[in-house]
């Protein structure tokens, strides 16, 4: 590993990406990855091209395309660390970087993008969804928005896992999945053990994480201090599945629940059968094993298709208004174009204006405005923060925008300190490597 040297100027020259550390962001201008990178403010240790000190950059912003987008880049840990991946660094002869996966900051992590294969994409979507529940669950259903910024008063730009947690219906470990976390981590183990997707092994994974015995299973769990119980919280819809799976009925789904569940547990369908034309049919298989509701399915199919549409291609600005008109998103038709046209409008003024709790199609439309509003569609960590901070039932949010970012950036543009904080972080990289070594397997 290069040290960072007293006086090296900044920012290094390619050559030194051979064996190189993650760099420390500033500005991006150009269309290129490499054209400028400019401090945003003096820091100590190293000397930037325009003479100011370096030590990291607590604040960086991205410009990219000529004065495009921009989007504020927070908590850079130094340019001390090694570059993952970095035996694919080609540097051009031009002194751009060509085809890599560099990423500019260890917390914002800029990535070349077009670079990542269907693959890392489906890998991406599984792991940035489950991360991002869990860094959002100590917050999760805070309505009073006043109070989720008191709650957050001194750590505004880093309101993930915020530790002991503050929701004020259940208390989970800080790193745990909330209920729409867990639902999606039982279909992710439900499809590898099963090679595909299997019913059966689906509803038994979901009545082992959710049944008698489990953190779900209040039976002599007392309540904190402030009277939120501890354990998980069970949903409406997981509910009726229990009863209906202890009866061995046929369907287990609740007949009426137009709820996010559906769409927040898409990642894991999405990423094995991506680009199969049975897909929406599959996605309807597994909404309805927990809710029996037209709604909940048809969101879920419209999710499901724009989830898809990030594996398969590298996604780009303006891809909404290029899917308006698709079949699987009609649900939702009349309401896209108001939402387009709230593109510039803040995140949290969008969710507080159609509501921020877990119905449908409400909930799914915020989730469509915070991509919307994210730059580049590149910015894994801020993306997850505006939608963490917008109130109400941010984790189904963060459960869909997680999986479309993650598509976005591949798993190795998810911070690596979000995945250690994130429980059993591990097994669920693990568990997303074997369920898209499906798709070449099978």
């Amino acid at each position: 590993m290069v040290e960072q040297a007293q006086g090296a100027k900044w920012p290094p020259p390619v050559p030194i990406f051979d064996n190189l550390l993650e760099t420390g962001g500033g500005r991006m201008q150009g269309d290129s990855l490499f054209d400028t990178i400019v401090p945003e403010q003096p820091v100590d240790g190293s000397v930037c091209s325009a003479n100011n000190s370096v030590r990291d950059f607590p604040l960086c912003t991205q410009e990219r395309g000529g004065g495009g987008s921009r989007s504020q880049l927070n908590e850079v840990s130094g340019w001390n660390q090694e570059v993952r991946n970095r035996e694919r660094a080609q540097p051009a002869s031009s002194g751009q970087l060509a085809g890599t996966r560099f990423l500019f900051c260890s917390q914002c992590l800029i990535i070349k993008m077009t670079d990542l294969s269907v693959q890392e994409r489906a890998v991406g979507a599984v792991v940035g969804s489950l991360v991002a529940d869990a860094a959002g669950q100590p917050l999760h259903w805070i309505y009073d928005v006043k109070r989720l910024d008191q709650i957050l008063k001194g750590r505004e730009g880093t309101p993930e896992f915020v530790d002991p947690g503050q929701g004020p219906f259940y208390r989970q470990p800080t790193g745990a999945q909330s209920g729409y976390g867990d639902q999606t981590l039982a279909l992710l183990k439900a499809l590898v053990a099963g090679k595909g997707f299997d019913v059966q092994l689906y509803r038994q994974e979901l009545y082992k994480t959710f049944g008698p015995n489990s953190e779900y299973d209040l039976k002599g769990k007392l309540k904190g201090q402030d009277q939120v119980q501890t354990g998980g919280y069970r949903h409406a819809s997981i509910k009726a599945f229990l009863t209906a799976y202890e009866a061995r009925k046929e369907k287990t789904g609740s007949s009426t629940d137009p709820q996010m569940d559906g769409v927040a547990k898409v990642a894991p369908i999405v990423a094995l059968y991506a680009g199969d034309p049975k897909l929406p049919q599959y996605v309807e298989e597994v909404v309805r094993v927990t809710q029996d509701d037209n709604l909940a399915v048809q969101c879920s199919i419209a999710a499901a298709a724009i989830l898809e549409e990030f594996i398969l291609h590298p996604p780009r600005e303006g891809f909404l208004d290029r899917m308006k008109n698709r079949l699987e998103l009609s649900v939702i038709a009349d309401r896209l174009p108001k939402i387009l046209q709230q593109h510039t409008t803040a995140h949290r003024e969008v969710v507080q204006q159609i509501g921020s709790s877990c119905a449908l199609p409400g909930n799914l439309l915020n989730s469509l405005h915070c991509l919307l509003v994210s730059p580049n569609l590149s910015d894994y960590s801020n993306t997850m923060r505006q939608t963490m901070t917008a109130g109400g039932c941010n984790c189904s949010r963060l459960s869909f925008v997680g999986a479309c970012i993650g598509a976005a950036v591949g798993s190795r543009g998810i911070p690596d300190d979000w995945i250690k904080k994130t429980r059993h972080g591990d097994l669920i990289e693990k568990l997303s490597q074997d369920l898209v070594a499906l798709r070449v397997s099978g």
